[in-house]
């Protein structure tokens, strides 16, 4: 493998230009973004559940912290909590927050920059200045430390080559997982194309594994420990009850919505026998613990339509990708005003673009092998396990948007260079 040294002087100055892109894209994310309510959609929950865990702290491997705490992942919520503990200004939530997703754009510029300078320095820039992670970074949202976690696990899986490196990769996958469960089975993705690959030694893939495991397995070694029927799992979430509502939900029109008694009657139609809104309700408001309620009807319901339901998954499976990524944030300005339509229609643009001209760059890394091609490997993951859940927001694609810019990057630059291979082949 080729590797580019820099000298020092001008790495400082690269860094520095990154940082400025970085400053620019939060100045005008803090003119545009009304932040001040901290406590909206599911950052009420990570405050809540944050602030119980810390308290809860000295009893965290005991039955004192109970299941609500922790029907999600907990690694977010204990940042949360300790977040909230320092300050709730949302100015500090979103400084905080935005420096440690510029600590990731400078890690995304070291990573690339073992292998092309140019696409180091474009990339961190595209990723510091993201407006959609900077939107994102204003919110109590997991995604704040998913995407950066996410991201650097693949970089050092794909671009070095150390015992050290894929160790960490591993541990950081598997704090990835204790954040956002959906990806328990990433890292495992990530061996098998490596063993299918052949480039990359057992051993390596051994530790890489070995690193989620030593950070995962205590987690869930305590939860089956503490369950009445020794049940091993990261979260004790509504897996059931969302692939059931992805069996028929279609767009944004179908969501429930318990605190004005809205439930789709299509929903209600997937139930035998059929409920009544009232007797739903009483189901779901405790849908935790109601997971083989919703397993049977949803295996039920998928059996007897087939066609609908894949029907269902097709017409809404743009939702998560296309989109203004903006959806979970309120505007400085009028709702369906002239400067809320420009934003959102300015988001749209540049996101639908950014989709467009990564995919081509993925297949331009097809077309000459590039090493950078394996960054394809956690989009691709995500691109198939929303699926069959409820997956209407572009949030649950945000943690791969960074290797979607990168992608772009590698897209623009690569017909510069025809005469040469600016990324290391995959070897």
């Amino acid at each position: 493998m080729n590797h580019t040294f820099l000298p020092n002087n001008k790495i400082i100055g690269h860094i520095g230009i990154i940082i400025i892109f970085w400053i620019l894209s939060r100045i005008i994310i803090h003119v545009i973004i009304n932040y001040s309510d901290i406590f909206m959609g599911d950052s009420g929950y990570y405050i809540s559940s944050g602030k119980s865990i810390v308290d809860k702290l000295p009893h965290f491997f005991s039955s004192e912290l109970v299941i609500q705490d922790t029907f999600r992942p907990p690694l977010y919520s204990i940042f949360t909590g300790l977040l909230i503990s320092i300050s709730e200004s949302p100015l500090f939530i979103f400084i905080f927050h935005s420096i440690i997703h510029l600590l990731f754009s400078i890690f995304c510029y070291i990573a690339l920059n073992k292998e092309c300078e140019k696409i180091s320095l474009l990339s961190a820039i595209a990723v510091a200045v993201s407006p959609f992670d900077a939107i994102y970074n204003t919110s109590l949202l997991s995604e704040n430390i998913v995407t950066p976690l996410l991201v650097s696990s693949s970089l050092l899986f794909v671009f070095f080559k150390s015992n050290k490196s894929f160790f960490l990769s591993g541990m950081i996958i598997g704090l990835v997982v204790l954040t956002k469960d959906i990806y328990i089975l990433l890292p495992f993705a990530f061996t098998l194309i490596g063993l299918i690959h052949k480039k990359f030694s057992t051993k390596y893939l051994f530790i890489y594994l070995f690193g989620f495991l030593i950070v995962v397995m205590p987690w869930m070694l305590r939860n089956a420990y503490l369950s009445d029927n020794n049940e091993a799992y990261v979260s004790k979430g509504i897996m059931w009850p969302n692939i059931w509502v992805g069996t028929w939900i279609r767009d944004h029109k179908d969501t429930i919505d318990a605190s004005i008694n809205k439930v789709p009657e299509k929903a209600l139609n997937t139930l035998n026998p059929k409920l009544s809104k009232e007797d739903f309700f009483k189901i779901w408001v405790n849908r935790i613990d109601n997971g083989a309620f919703f397993k049977d009807a949803t295996v039920t319901y998928l059996l007897n339509n087939p066609l609908d339901v894949l029907d269902a998954w097709v017409s809404r499976y743009y939702l998560l990708w296309v989109g203004t990524r903006s959806d979970l944030s309120s505007f400085n300005y009028e709702r369906y005003g002239t400067e809320w339509y420009a934003i959102k229609y300015l988001f749209y643009f540049i996101n639908t673009l950014i989709i467009i001209l990564s995919l081509l760059g993925i297949y331009l890394a097809m077309i000459f092998k590039n090493r950078i091609l394996l960054l394809c490997i956690p989009v691709i993951y995500s691109a198939i396990i929303f699926i069959p859940l409820y997956n209407i927001e572009t949030r649950y694609t945000q943690p791969v948007y960074p290797i979607l810019l990168i992608f772009t990057v590698f897209f623009i630059l690569r017909p510069l260079h025809k005469s040469t291979q600016i990324i290391t082949p995959i070897q």
